[in-house]
């Protein structure tokens, strides 16, 4: 016969492996839930705030804006609002600008331009429609092709639609094709260096070459390429990367151009920028 102790063994046995794995089980969780850390914000403007739904801008360090910290952010504003049927959140990297920018009206100004600027994320969540988006947008006002929709069911990264090495584009400004005192353009290439920071930005910016169709109008080309060129800003990273970009510019007679400047990127090494003759 058995004795006691010997009987309890296989029964003890279990019991410690139940506890070992629930307790990774919570370790687990709670490691989860460590990484997907929600990025501080404050509220700025509230358009709706009710039972059913919250219409609202809210901001957040430039440094947070990556499709991880802006998927943690998006489950923690769902959390927060659960019982809405409707949340509509734009996110800025502005305090001012969330709390001061509104829809853009034809009485738009240069400095109601420039708040919208500071938009670089949406989150949506729709009960009755099914529907829940987060867009990573470079630039939402005029160039929204460039977005990334990121999904909130997958944890794995994201491919940005933008990005050099894995590390997002996550903000650039307008870019408008320069022209002459009279209004007149001209083609060219202005070639640019740098380096990606590890906080994002771009430093040790170079011309490296430059030349246009009217040798007398090249600093125009220069002018507006560095100015667009110093605008981006990158996910943040441990480490930086050399960059090397070339813009074109080119005057194009197609009349799907016709009142716009068109922009083209082929990350890393060129940005195409196009414009009818004729606007």
């Amino acid at each position: 016969m058995l004795a006691q102790t010997d009987r309890c063994l296989p029964f003890n046995n279990m019991r410690l492996l139940a506890f070992i794995g629930g307790t990774l089980l919570v370790a687990a969780s709670s490691f989860g839930r460590a990484e997907c850390q929600a990025p501080v914000y404050k509220k700025g403007r509230v358009y709706a705030d009710s039972k059913s739904e919250i219409y609202m801008q809210i901001s957040i360090s430039p440094a947070n804006f990556s499709p991880q910290k802006l998927r943690c952010l998006a489950r923690h504003l769902h959390e927060v609002y659960s019982n809405r049927d409707t949340i509509s959140i734009g996110i800025y990297d502005s305090e001012n600008a969330a709390k001061t920018d509104k829809p853009l009206t034809v009485e738009a100004d240069g400095r109601d331009y420039e708040r919208a600027q500071h938009r670089h994320a949406d989150y949506i969540f729709d009960r009755i429609k099914k529907e829940e988006e987060l867009i990573l947008s470079p630039n939402v006002l005029h160039w929204k092709e460039f977005s990334t929709h990121i999904d909130l069911k997958i944890n794995g990264v994201p491919t940005c639609t933008l990005q050099i090495q894995s590390r997002c584009l996550v903000a650039f400004n307008d870019l408008k094709y320069p022209r002459g005192s009279e209004g007149s353009k001209t083609s060219g290439t202005v070639v640019l260096s740098g380096r990606i920071t590890s906080d994002g930005v771009i430093r040790q910016l170079r011309v490296i070459d430059k030349e246009a169709n009217n040798p007398t109008r090249v600093r125009e080309l220069v002018d507006a390429a560095v100015s667009n060129f110093k605008s981006w800003r990158f996910e943040e990273s441990n480490y930086g990367l050399p960059i090397r970009i070339s813009y074109s510019f080119v005057i194009d007679n197609s009349e799907n151009l016709r009142g716009q400047t068109d922009l083209q990127f082929e990350l890393p090494e060129r940005v195409i920028v196009r414009v009818n003759a004729n606007e």
